[in-house]
């Protein structure tokens, strides 16, 4: 009997294991050293601009036109005012000029006319009397009554160079009580050695709100700080 032939058979192809990639041990990374000297960086702005409340402003110039600010103090008082009206963002805010002697005037109702509110504020004149509580009464009726605005903030500047005439000193502070209770916030500026600050902080209700001018010429200055 034949022995049968051994058949071929077909080798397994060899299978080939992957080869793992070798760990890398981290190597230090050089660091930079710290520069001790100082970081300038620069910063832009848009110059003789303030830049704008979250909400628009309503604003009443108070200024005594009383007598003894006849002259060279009634002009610093309208160059200074002129100086905050151009820094305000009119017409989204709003101003109005209210002067006061013995009576009050408001020369410029509540606008957002700049060139109305500047030329409510060129030659200004004197009078006789110091009713404070008066012009606060008037600038209070232009920045919470019938014609200011619900979307802004009201604001009262006091600018004068003596004190309530006497008699006047409680009707003043209650005005200027009421003002902060409708949210109306007020500042006042005494000009010259006459003008009476424990008055103005009681009227302000606070004393960093009350700021004084030696003379005519810090005016300006302080209106723009303002």
């Amino acid at each position: 009997t034949a022995s049968p032939s051994p058949t071929a058979t077909t080798p397994a192809p060899a299978t080939s294991t992957p080869l793992r990639p070798p760990t890398l041990t981290p190597q230090p990374t050089a660091t930079r050293p710290v520069d001790p000297s100082p970081i300038y960086l620069p910063i832009a702005y848009v110059p003789d601009r303030c830049k704008p409340s979250a909400r628009p402003l309503d604003v009443a110039l108070v200024i005594d036109t009383s007598s003894s600010m006849t002259g060279a103090k009634l002009a610093a008082a309208g160059d200074a005012a002129r100086a905050f009206v151009e820094l305000m963002h009119l017409p989204r805010d709003h101003a109005a000029v209210v002067t006061f002697d013995a009576n009050v005037v408001v020369a410029q109702p509540l606008t957002g006319d700049r060139a109305r509110v500047i030329a409510a504020l060129t030659g200004l004149t004197a009078g006789v009397g110091t009713r404070i509580d008066r012009g606060l009464e008037g600038g209070l009726a232009e920045v919470a009554g019938a014609g200011s605005r619900t979307s802004a903030d009201g604001v009262i500047i006091l600018l004068t160079d003596g004190q309530p005439e006497p008699g006047t000193e409680s009707d003043a502070a209650s005005t200027g009580a009421l003002a902060r209770e409708l949210g109306v916030a007020v500042f006042a500026v005494g000009l010259g050695p006459d003008a009476d600050r424990a008055a103005l902080e009681t009227i302000v209700g606070r004393a960093d709100r009350v700021v004084m001018a030696p003379s005519e010429s810090e005016l300006r200055r302080i209106y723009e700080r303002l």
